[in-house]
């Protein structure tokens, strides 16, 4: 195993685990509503146990959207990216490439094996130029990406 030291580091950034979203009155009206008319629903049906879930489901959810975004630092080096302590090494990744959504931008890596094949880094005060122009020294950029459908629908809907 490779180890790093502090010396190689070509760029750091601390970044949000995620997009920081700003929820109104009016999304968590409309979120209460759906889970309310589902759950009647599923009651009138008599399916109890999707009752339960759409409940725990619910709560779980509301939980996780409480719980404040972490910092975790990023740094891109000669071997690979580390992302809050864990490092990828390039010859791990096949490509990468840039979504911009104002005020932020995402990376997102694509990854050659293992469990998650695609890793998405939050570039919000970041110099994402400067950034690409790295990584594309170790991996392609791959321009013809585009966003995933689901990834849309989520960033539309503020889930």
């Amino acid at each position: 195993m490779e180890t790093s030291t502090p010396t190689d580091v070509l760029y750091s950034w601390n970044a949000p685990e995620r997009i920081p979203v700003d929820r109104g009155n009016r999304w968590n009206i409309v979120a209460g509503t759906a889970v309310v008319i589902a759950a009647i629903g599923s009651i009138l049906t008599g399916a109890w146990s999707f009752t339960v879930v759409i409940v725990m489901g619910s709560a779980l959810y509301a939980t996780a959207l409480r719980r404040p975004s972490m910092e975790r630092l990023v740094q891109l080096r000669g071997i690979g990216i580390e992302i809050a302590g864990k490092l990828t090494p390039w010859n791990q990744c096949s490509g990468f490439w840039i979504y911009g959504h104002d005020p932020y931008a995402t990376m997102h890596i694509e990854t050659r094996s293992g469990w998650n094949r695609e890793i998405t880094v939050v570039l919000s005060a970041a110099d994402y130029l400067r950034i690409a122009e790295i990584m594309s020294a170790f991996i392609p950029y791959r321009a013809e990406r585009r966003e995933k459908l689901l990834d849309y629908i989520i960033r539309v809907c503020k889930l």
